[in-house]
């Protein structure tokens, strides 16, 4: 399964072949288990580093593959979604935390930090929501006091994806009032030092998920990512590529849905005929398919600008918008279509559909990139 508008190269076909056997032999067999732990085993992590599958595109020399081409991203992202593999957050590592320390951090923080990410021994998380505070950074209010040798982190995060897992958190804390108050740490033992809970969802429901709590935890100097009081801006600075990785996993579950529900109505039998000999079937699916089709080049102009270096906020989220509503809608629609089987708690579709209902919230709600999309039109 590819995104029809982004074609594979030899190389990138080769690269989809290898990715996709090692989902078969290594995370397949750790899926069913997350139902009942703290989310992927470590060793598993250590295996994706060790077949060269994080940090992609880190330099050579601090452990990565040093390709500078987001097309690979892409092929974890839908590979991990064709498979049905949403708990193993591979993702949110490569293209989420990892840029910001090759974006933001020192050259000494690189050096420690990335061999570690790109081997599998750190598992990230970033810890950026809180119970009173989702998109709105103004509200964020887990604070950082600047003591002798570091800060003392005190409040609470949300919603942390790899909560659970993770072992290396990018944590925004408030250092001071205003909207150049906050500041972006890196919190190296928090699986350790933190109240950890776990938070049951609706959907995604392999992907750990927690509520993490910090009383008075110390970190170091060195722990600051960045300059201090600048976090809004890098924040601003990296959402884009987020938000086109979202589009990717919401473009890949779109096209999963559609061949299940292809799949079902070519053989599913009503009164004589298949369903998918009646018209009203057939157009249906026409429909769907077309829109997938739209968002799918809508998201590979978007990758096309990140590999050019000219992604903008606002290609980032009307890319976004498009394809996890569409997603949404597709997987309402695909599981009518399947009647009562769909609605099992266990069936593909069911879990596609609660999974897309959330997409459209991570990264920012649609009505915040409707906002961003607005104000880039000057309206």
């Amino acid at each position: 399964m590819s995104l029809s508008a982004i074609r594979d190269s030899s190389e990138l076909a080769s690269f989809r072949v290898n990715f996709r056997q090692f989902l078969k032999d290594q995370v397949v067999p750790a899926h069913s288990t997350v139902f009942r732990s703290d989310g992927f085993p470590r060793e598993v992590w250590r295996a994706a580093g060790a077949a060269g599958f994080l940090g992609l595109d880190v330099p050579r020399e601090l452990g990565g593959r040093g390709i500078d081409d987001y097309r690979y991203s892409a092929v974890v992202a839908q590979e991990i979604v064709a498979a049905g593999l949403n708990g193993f957050a591979i993702t949110l590592q490569n293209d989420i935390v990892i840029p910001y320390i090759s974006a933001i951090a020192n050259h000494e923080q690189r050096k420690r930090w990335l061999p570690a990410l790109c081997a599998g021994e750190s598992v990230s998380a970033i810890a950026m929501t809180e119970p009173e505070a989702g998109s709105d950074l103004a509200r964020l209010s887990l604070t950082a006091r600047k003591v002798n040798g570091g800060y003392r982190l005190n409040g609470e995060k949300f919603f942390i994806s790899n909560g659970l897992t993770q072992n290396f958190l990018l944590l925004v804390a408030r250092t001071a009032e205003g909207p150049m108050g906050l500041s972006l740490f890196i919190v190296e033992d928090a699986a350790n030092a933190v109240g950890r809970t776990p938070v049951t969802k609706l959907g995604l429901r392999a992907q750990d998920t927690a509520r993490l709590a910090f009383d008075d935890h110390f970190v170091p100097d060195g722990a600051l990512l960045g300059s201090p009081g600048r976090a809004a801006g890098y924040l601003m600075r990296m959402l884009p590529k987020e938000r086109l990785a979202i589009a990717v996993r919401a473009d890949a579950g779109t096209r999963k849905s559609l061949m299940l529900t292809q799949d079902h109505v070519r053989t599913r039998q009503v009164r004589g005929s298949t369903l998918g000999s009646l018209q009203g079937i057939r157009f249906a699916v026409a429909d769907m398919m077309a829109e997938l089709q739209a968002n799918e080049a809508l998201t590979a102009l978007a990758v096309d600008r990140l590999n050019q270096g000219r992604l903008s906020e606002a290609d980032a989220a009307a890319a976004k918008l498009r394809s996890s509503e569409t997603f949404r809608a597709v997987t309402d629609r695909c599981l009518h279509l399947f009647g009562a089987h769909g609605y099992l708690a266990q069936s593909e579709i069911s879990e596609l559909f609660l999974d897309a209902r959330g997409i459209t919230l991570q990264g920012g709600s649609s009505e915040i990139m409707r906002e961003i999309i607005a104000s880039a039109a000057r309206l």
